[in-house]
Order: structure tokens, then sequence, then C-alpha cells
């Protein structure tokens, strides 16, 4: 099978993104998982698939790297909505529907290759503290700790929620 695909960076996460819209494209974790992988695939932190919406810009169905569906990814939002507005599938202002609901994107600056893309994201209803590190959800679930050398690169460790 051959897939014509896109590969985009935000803000240092970098995506697959698939135009499905007119290929009837199904693809399963394990295929998810393949195209992602950095060694044996195209290597990637997700997928993106973006499909056809009856009443907004496009659809927005993003899989993290291990081949699962999974909320919005803000980074892959202002991916797509770059990728939709420059293909002439959107226009500078768009809403766009996420397994999470509705998003607007604006698009605030565009060059080339490279634009700028502002998303709304939904309100942080609650943030939880549990001493050393927090959680809070901006439509996906996020863990954030503090060090002292983030900018040198020492992060002091990852945590799966």
């Amino acid at each position: 099978m051959s897939i014509q695909f896109n590969k985009f960076q935000g803000t240092g996460n970098d995506f697959v993104l698939l135009d499905i819209r007119e290929k009837g494209i199904s693809l399963d974790s394990e295929t998810i998982r393949f195209l992602c992988n950095r060694r044996l695939g195209i290597g990637a932190d997700g997928l993106i698939t973006l499909d056809k919406d009856p009443e907004h810009s496009f659809f927005m169905r993003y899989y993290n790297s291990d081949g699962r569906e999974s909320t919005m990814c803000g980074n892959g939002g202002r991916c797509i909505s770059w990728y939709a507005f420059s293909s002439g599938i959107a226009e500078k202002e768009m809403v766009f529907r996420a397994i999470d609901g509705l998003h607007k994107a604006v698009i605030i600056n565009s060059q080339a290759n490279v634009g700028q893309v502002r998303l709304l994201m939904r309100e942080v209803e609650r943030v939880e503290d549990f001493g050393e590190y927090l959680t809070l959800n901006t439509g996906s679930p996020h863990y954030v700790t503090f060090g002292e050398n983030i900018g040198k690169g020492e992060i002091p460790f990852c945590k799966n929620l």
C-alpha cells in the first residue's frame, strides 16, 4: 500500500499528517506504530488525520506514536491548521472538530513553508498539586514538574499518566 503523507513539526513535536478526505484510508494501531517508529518508519511523536466534516473546516483525529487514539494535541492542532490553510482547505480563521470537541485556529503569520498559528484550547478547569509535580488537562492530560536545569536539556524525569 502506498500512502502520501506530510511531515510537520510544531514547537519540537513532530507529526505524520495524512489528508484522508478523498482516500477512505483506515489505519490500525500496528500500522500507526510502524509509521511513527523512528528506526523503521517515518518517525514521529504522533500521527494526525485530516478528514471531512460536514459543518466545520475539517475533522482532526490524533494518534500517539504507540498507535492509540488520543485527545486533542495542541501542537498537532496547530500543525494541521497550518496544513489546512496552506492547502486551501480552510480560511485564515477556522473552526475544526476533534474528538474532544470544537477548536478555533487563526493563522497569524504566513510565509512560504512556515506559519504561526494561534489555537484556542479548552480552559484548564483544575490543577492538581502533588507537591513535586502538578497535573492538568488542556484537552489531553499533562504532567508538570519543576527543575533548575531545564534550559540545559536536563529534565529530571517524566511520568506517564
